[in-house]
């Protein structure tokens, strides 16, 4: 028999021992942690000038206590922060720009944000030339809560040079009265675009910029639950949202109107970097675009490129003018106009000969539903009252009260009821008749049946439309 070595014996028990006696105090006080993120606070009505690590006060320059100003705030506060969070007191308006030099990384973003309750705190940007906050060159920032006015951008992102610069999220913030733009990528002509998949603007309310949101040379970037509206002619070409030169973006379930010559806009040029294909434009909203000679709600313009998906979006107006799409491209091809209700105005759509498949669509009246076939298809359309929509049904689709967003769903005996082509996956999502609040929810086609139009038909679901609801960003 072999005899156990007593050394070996007595050094296995004290290993069991500490890792036994390390389960015992990492259950109690947690396990060690490789870094921390860290708060700081900005206070405008203290009289020193803390460190920024306190909500309270300092008592002298340099101590624990918020940051007194933005300008101490922006300089106290650069290089590499993952995690770490700025927070701008509520009810309180800070004078601008904020020019930011801190940075996170992926997953671990800088954090511009507020503390406290009450309204958003204001950022001013004082005329700055560029952005309230400006970003250059810098990644993986996150902008939650803002209220940002006063400069040429409320929010500009600027990829100037280097490596692409992604990581950005602003959300729930106010863009407002921006002698441009209020949310604004910018990628300098040349580099490469940029791959925002990571990214996304969502939840914000922009308002009396020239543009709510505007992004030029951007791949793979989410806009969505946005309010984009009452942004007027400036300098610059007005728009609720608008694409230069950006491709697979995301661009769903904002409430756009009242905007000043244009609702959404996705427009390129010749050249590698200044084509924009294969975008998705679904569930929004578009209304009350103005202007004598414009009055559009969704427009592709210059050389856009191919394989765009426009589908299950609301497009209505008061103005007799109305243009709800507008397409000038000749040859890009693959576009699919899908399950769309365009309501009243002068055109439904205009186009110039690209290739657009036109089904389970909805012109109501409208003066001319197309401008021009050449390069479209259409086929399971409703056109009320018959205009030029090849092949389309000409009965009265039987809207509950078409003078709102909410008021497209459809009536029991609709023709439009199990009349539309099926379409497949991801056209199967239309809204959802039963929940008109906004953003709205969806209901699978495939269940209830396919329906022309924005809203599937669920038995029973032709409800009067509320007449007390608000916008949840």
């Amino acid at each position: 028999m072999l005899k156990k070595n007593p050394v070996a014996t007595a050094n296995k028990s004290y290993f069991l021992g500490l890792f036994f006696l390390m389960l015992l105090l990492f259950g109690v006080f947690g396990w060690p942690k490789t870094s921390s993120a860290a708060d700081y606070y900005v206070d405008k009505t203290c009289g020193y000038n803390g460190n920024g690590t306190s909500q309270t006060c300092a008592a002298g320059p340099g101590q624990p206590g918020p940051f007194n100003s933005l300008a101490n705030a922006q300089s106290g506060l650069t290089g590499s922060q993952p995690g770490n969070r700025l927070l701008f007191k509520t009810g309180q308006t800070f004078t601008g720009p904020y020019i930011v030099g801190a940075y996170g990384t992926s997953g671990h973003p800088f954090t511009i944000s507020s503390y406290g309750t009450g309204a958003q705190p204001v950022i001013n940007g004082n005329g700055y030339s560029y952005g309230a906050i400006s970003i250059t060159n810098l990644g993986n920032i996150t902008i939650d809560g803002l209220a940002l006015t006063g400069g040429t951008m409320g929010v500009w992102i600027y990829y100037a040079s280097g490596s692409p610069i992604t990581g950005f999220i602003v959300r729930n913030s106010t863009c407002y009265n921006n002698a441009s733009v209020g949310i604004c990528y910018y990628t300098e002509p040349g580099l490469a675009r940029p791959n925002l998949s990571d990214s996304a603007f969502y939840n914000n309310n922009c308002y009396g910029n020239a543009a709510g949101i505007y992004v030029m040379r951007v791949n793979y970037l989410s806009i969505y639950n946005n309010s984009c509206h009452d942004n007027v002619l400036n300098s610059h070409e007005p728009y609720g949202i608008a694409v230069e030169g950006g491709s697979y973006l995301q661009i769903y379930q904002n409430m756009v109107y009242n905007n000043y010559s244009n609702g959404i806009g996705i427009y390129g040029d010749t050249g590698s970097d200044g084509q924009s294909s294969y975008n998705q434009v679904y569930r929004n909203v578009v209304y009350g675009a103005k202007n004598n000679v414009w009055a559009r709600d969704i427009v592709w313009q210059g050389q856009v490129g191919s394989n765009n998906a426009i589908y299950y979006n609301i497009l209505y107006s008061t103005d007799p003018a109305a243009q709800h799409f507008v397409d000038d491209t000749t040859s890009s091809s693959g576009n699919v106009f899908y399950g769309n209700v365009l309501a009243n105005g002068q055109y439904g759509m205009i186009t110039s000969g690209a290739s657009w498949a036109v089904k389970n669509n909805i012109f109501y009246e409208i003066g001319t539903g197309a401008s021009n076939t050449t390069g479209l298809t259409f086929s399971n359309n409703i056109s009320y009252p018959g205009s030029n929509i090849p092949n389309a049904i000409t009965s009265n689709p039987l809207f509950t009260n078409p003078s709102s967003w909410t008021g497209f769903t459809l009536q029991a005996g609709s023709p439009a009821i199990n009349a539309g082509a099926n379409l497949g996956s991801p056209y199967n999502l239309a809204l959802d008749p039963t929940n008109l609040v906004w953003p709205p929810t969806t209901a699978d086609e495939n269940t209830y049946g396919w329906s022309i139009g924005t809203f599937v038909y669920r038995t029973g679901s032709a409800l009067t439309p509320p007449t007390n609801l608000r916008i949840v960003n």
